[in-house]
């Protein structure tokens, strides 16, 4: 049987810490196989195959990033129905997944892939790439399926604690794309095909992984009932799915709108993005680990009623997310010039360095932002209120558009870098802000609108 972890009795932080390590590792591996790909296409191809690359990450986040949240909201009801241990309510959740992210995915797949030359143009996509990025993101879209079947398996784990499963899955088909690529990449010259097409071969297995731990878990014994349609079942997998759905794909429109302004600067300033971008990630996966184990421990105790036990998770582990991101914010900085170097040849190097380097200065020194920010948000997002996260995505939406806009012309390249800055600053106080409101009012007794109960348990 699969490890599963109960956080409604126990140290917060102790909980929270031993749940994050697996993840972070997972999550560490799955960021692998973007910096595995921009390697192996920036030294193996040319620096413009990694811009080809780098120019759709925006566009995939924005579409593949709308399920992510989907599953994100899922998993609060499956945390829910396991704090509350109600089994029957986790088999039914599952079902509705099948049937509601099911639906939802043939439908994203089948309209991305139509408009993929329409959505290139938009985000002014250089000329010289265009075709490599139109072959990278149409494979990256045919594969969606199979990313949502891994991101609801490997959300379903995590929702009942076990982080350890999601990890080895990473690990494997890691290691899969890593063999993939040199053979599609270096070995046979397929181009940025073989980097997608390594990509999505690798995300089958780990899909397939986590399908043997769900089983694991004996959690699930599904009846015939299960499966009918269940009106309030589906109905709160909307809820819950949708905000966050939207939120993630909000944030990526701010994304699309600063790489569109990148791309109109050229490929060679696309690539120091891409590649800046890839270090980046790595740097925020501690942080954001954090966020997600809150959830997970928010949901949680959010299903066995125990609202007093989020309040002091938060209090808990917010100065550890704090200067996690401080430490490795303050590291990327300040090692820019070898990180850089791993995407790029020595020949090349020389001209992608100063725009990637100045973007690692600028973002590493204020990524301690992001640490209460991860934190407030997944707290909320745990205990049911989806909506004050959604909005959060769209107050970082209009301060990145309006920052982008306003330093570009001036500032050029750095003007982009510092709009990121103000979008997490913005939304961290708001979400502060909403935290506090909505603890004030636990604390006097009124349980906020809101926050949700699970349905069938009380």
């Amino acid at each position: 049987m699969a490890q599963t972890m109960d956080m409604t009795s126990g140290s917060p932080r102790s909980l929270m810490i031993r749940f994050s390590v697996p993840m972070l590792v997972s999550s560490l591996f799955q960021q692998m196989y973007s910096m595995v790909d921009s390697a192996i296409v920036g030294r193996g191809i040319s620096i413009r195959a990694l811009a080809a690359i780098g120019s759709t990450g925006a566009l995939g986040y924005f579409i593949i990033g709308f399920l992510m949240g989907m599953t994100g909201g899922f998993a609060i009801l499956y945390a829910q129905f396991f704090g509350a241990k109600n089994e029957r309510g986790l088999c039914r959740a599952m079902a509705g997944t099948v049937r509601v992210g099911g639906l939802i995915t043939v439908v994203f797949m089948s309209v991305s892939i139509l408009l993929i030359p329409q959505l290139l143009r938009l985000m002014s996509t250089p000329q010289d790439i265009w075709q490599d990025s139109y072959d990278y993101i149409l494979i990256t879209f045919l594969f969606m399926p199979v990313m949502m079947t891994y991101d609801v398996l490997s959300s379903f784990l995590r929702s009942v604690g076990d982080s350890k499963t999601p990890l080895w899955a990473m690990v494997v088909s890691t290691l899969v794309n890593l063999l993939l690529d040199l053979l599609f990449v270096l070995v046979l010259h397929w181009g940025v095909i073989g980097a997608g097409v390594a990509t999505g071969i690798a995300q089958v297995v780990a899909a397939i992984y986590c399908f043997a731990g769900v089983r694991r878990t004996r959690l699930l014994h599904f009846e015939k009932e299960d499966w009918r349609f269940n009106r309030e079942i589906d109905l709160r997998l909307i809820r819950l799915g949708l905000p966050l759905a939207f939120q993630t794909s909000v944030t990526a429109i701010g994304a699309i709108v600063l790489q569109r302004l990148v791309n109109e600067l050229g490929s060679l300033y696309t690539a120091a993005y891409t590649a800046a971008s890839r270090i980046m990630y790595f740097a925020e996966m501690p942080g954001s680990c954090l966020g997600i184990a809150m959830a997970t421990y928010s949901g949680q105790n959010m299903g066995a009623a125990r609202l007093d036990r989020v309040k002091k998770g938060v209090r808990d582990i917010l100065p550890l997310s704090l200067g996690v991101n401080l430490v490795l914010g303050i590291a990327m900085a300040l090692f820019s010039t070898p990180l850089t170097s791993i995407f790029a040849s020595p020949q090349e190097l020389q001209e992608v360095l100063p725009y990637s380097r100045q973007m690692m200065m600028t973002q590493g020194f204020m990524k301690w932002v992001l640490g209460p920010l991860f934190i407030y948000r997944n707290a909320l997002q745990g205990m049911g209120d989806t909506t004050t996260p959604m909005l959060s995505g769209f107050l970082e939406l209009g301060m990145r558009i309006l920052a982008a806009y306003l330093l570009v012309r001036p500032l050029q390249f750095l003007g982009l870098c510092i709009a990121d800055i103000s979008a997490w600053v913005g939304a961290e106080i708001y979400l502060m802000i909403v935290y506090y409101r909505t603890m004030r009012k636990i604390d006097s007794g009124h349980t906020p609108r809101t926050l949700s109960s699970v349905p069938g348990t009380r």
